[in-house]
């Protein structure tokens, strides 16, 4: 067992990372606490906190609490450092993060990963047990905030209505720590964490918002950057509304996968024999949901839960990992099958009060937002006529119209820098597409990163998506190779997709 030893003097930067001085300090490695995702938590995964600056410009104004957990390295003869780990959100807890890598790397034969690194998770300031904050979400408002559907008609009067009470709601509970609650702020905490575990530098792995929060930390702290991997990459340019605008047509492309899919199995499924017929079949489940709600196998559901159920956890996963059970829904609601198997996660609420709170507050205090209800309304009409699968939710109103905070400016990302950062990028990703990827490294610059795309659809490739190509190259670089050149990689033929907590995620 390796024991970290940790000085206690001010670590000093030297670039514009450099606001307040991090004061190393040596961590009190514990058992972890239970958690509403780990109920139960393994002695070997072990947890800490990490107290940070509030506001790292007014450094006497308070300070938060980060949860910190590590996975110590299987074989400490071969351990080269530390992973730091986010799965993006913005706000996704993880302090169980080390456990789903854990578990993907064993399903994937990538051993030598677990011997060389610590994985290290961190739940996000403002999230679970990390100084959590909440909006006060009750009833209504405790739907998923982000991906507010309008009615079928395309009003969108209720969530006028919600996304003003939410907005105030926000400023009500968590007024005073919410306009620190920003994504520079969280790449300043994941360097006081850098400092606790003693490592003059740390590697990285982010996964979609995530892998903004990667980029902001190279910029502000680049000579403290070992090996980073930003997966499913989000557009720097468009945040955040236009991360969402982008759902529309990205998700246009992914259901395409699912149509050529579905229809090759015309015979199981009886959703159509060509992708057209497939998506024709979907559009009459939509309607007919839409006039009038019914009992699925997974619960009553309207045409917007069903859009929902399709354009997220349907089309985010690799093809024949999600598509089977999306199938068999559709099938189900054709045919009036109302048998239902399982129950809504009601008991989930209180991690996603913080959760939530934290999406909200990144998104609408890092972008400007059309202020107009009208201007919503039209864009609506607009989005359903032109992509009726997502029904309007990417255009739709946000909490950010009412925000009473003014946007905070973003860190400028350096295109320069140590040439240590490798994009990868699935080539039909619905949530963040193939061309937010070439944004950002056009931002990061080219000489300083490559990236691999993989032909497949799915959101999240390292150890997700079965392309030996693409693993077996961003596994090598983490752990000592070359970056490796720009690369397009295919699926493998014949192998199907492992079970995976990030996806279930």
């Amino acid at each position: 067992m390796r024991t970290l030893l940790i000085s206690t003097a001010i670590a000093l930067t030297l670039t514009a990372g450099s606001l307040v001085p991090a004061t190393a300090a040596t961590p009190d490695w514990s058992a972890c606490p239970a958690t509403e995702t780990m109920p139960e938590p393994p002695e070997r995964l072990q947890c800490t906190m990490v107290t940070v600056p509030l506001d790292y410009k007014h450094p006497d104004a308070g300070t938060l609490q980060i949860a910190v957990s590590r996975l110590k390295a299987t074989d400490p003869a071969k351990r080269r450092g530390a992973l730091l780990l986010n799965f993006g959100g913005p706000g996704v807890w993880g302090l169980d993060a080390p456990l789903d890598i854990e578990h993907d790397a064993q399903a994937n034969n990538q051993a030598a990963l677990l011997a060389g690194y610590d994985l290290i998770g961190f739940d996000p300031r403002g999230v679970q047990l990390s100084s959590p904050i909440t909006c006060g979400l009750e009833g209504e408002q405790t739907d998923d905030v982000a991906v507010m559907y309008p009615e079928p008609n395309g009003d969108i009067s209720a969530d006028i209505r919600i996304s003003r009470e939410i907005a105030a709601q926000c400023e009500k509970y968590s007024g005073k720590v919410i306009p620190h609650i920003t994504t520079e702020n969280t790449a300043r905490d994941m360097d006081r964490i850098r400092v606790a575990l003693g490592e003059q530098k740390i590697s990285y792995y982010g996964a979609s918002a995530g892998t903004y929060l990667g980029a902001v930390y190279s910029t502000l702290f680049p000579q403290h950057t070992d090996r980073f991997v930003l997966d499913s990459v989000v557009d720097p340019n468009i945040l955040w509304r236009g991360t969402q605008l982008a759902w529309e047509k990205s998700t246009e492309v992914r259901f395409a996968d699912f149509g050529k899919w579905a229809a090759a199995r015309n015979t199981t499924y009886g959703l159509g024999a060509t992708p057209a017929a497939v998506r024709a079949t979907y559009l009459g489940l939509l309607k007919k949901l839409d006039a009038q709600p019914a009992e699925t196998p997974e619960g009553p559901m309207n045409g917007n839960t069903l859009r929902e159920r399709t354009r997220g956890p349907g089309l985010y996963g690799y093809d024949s990992k999600r598509f089977p059970a999306l199938a068999e829904l559709y099938k189900a609601i054709k045919n009036g099958v109302t048998t239902q198997k399982r129950a809504a996660a009601a008991d989930e609420i209180s991690l996603y009060q913080s959760f939530n709170a934290v999406l909200i507050s990144i998104m609408c205090g890092e972008s400007t937002w059309p202020k107009s209800p009208a201007y919503y309304q039209a864009d609506v009409k607009r989005s359903m006529k032109l992509y009726p699968l997502t029904g309007g939710m990417p255009a739709n109103i946000f909490p950010c119209s009412f925000w009473p905070n003014k946007p905070v400016t973003r860190v400028p990302l350096a295109n320069h820098g140590p040439e240590n950062i490798l994009l990868l990028q699935n080539l039909r990703d619905p949530a963040t597409p193939y061309q937010g990827a070439l944004a950002m490294r056009r931002a990061l610059g080219w000489d300083r990163t490559k990236m691999i795309t993989v032909d497949a659809g799915g959101h999240g490739s390292w150890l997700l998506t079965p392309s030996s190509c693409s693993n077996d190259a961003t596994s090598n670089f983490l752990l000592g190779a070359d970056l490796p050149a720009d690369t397009r990689c295919s699926v493998d033929a014949g192998v199907a997709p492992r079970t995976s907590l990030r996806a279930a995620r």
